[in-house]
């Protein structure tokens, strides 16, 4: 998956750079993000007390919404600007 994770965002980040894609840089970040959040998720150690207490997993899924916003902010550029 990691691997995977590498491949899109170098591919999305040339479509930044030469600027064959709007919202590429958006996507990018989105897919950057998923990665740190996997990162956390793998830690163990990691716990958060907001308003409810979040262990590892609740940490990646808090991350993991602000990428998704960065995400369907890319695409949504990237499908508006193809009309």
């Amino acid at each position: 998956e990691a691997v995977v994770l590498f491949f899109a965002l170098g591919g999305y980040i040339w479509l930044s750079y030469k600027k064959r894609m709007r919202g590429a840089l958006q996507i990018a970040s989105g897919i950057l993000i998923t990665i740190i959040a996997a990162g956390v998720q793998t830690n163990n150690a990691i716990f958060i007390d907001l308003i409810w207490p979040f262990d590892h997993n609740g940490v990646y899924h808090l991350i993991q919404m602000v990428g998704l916003i960065f995400l369907i902010s890319g695409l949504r550029v990237s499908i508006i600007s193809r009309k």
